[in-house]
């Protein structure tokens, strides 16, 4: 979730992650839509 991240943090950790694993990624995937989906029904009931 980029969130409170800087442009440099984002690019760190994008490098990152493309050493990642196929399956590895997807569930780090998955989870990071999991954040992004619980902020934005925060946003939306608040």
């Amino acid at each position: 979730c980029a969130t409170g991240k800087s442009a440099a943090a984002m690019l760190q950790l994008l490098g990152d992650r493309l050493k990642n694993e196929r399956n590895e990624e997807l569930k780090i995937a998955a989870a990071e839509q999991e954040k992004i989906t619980e902020l934005r029904l925060q946003k939306l009931l608040t």
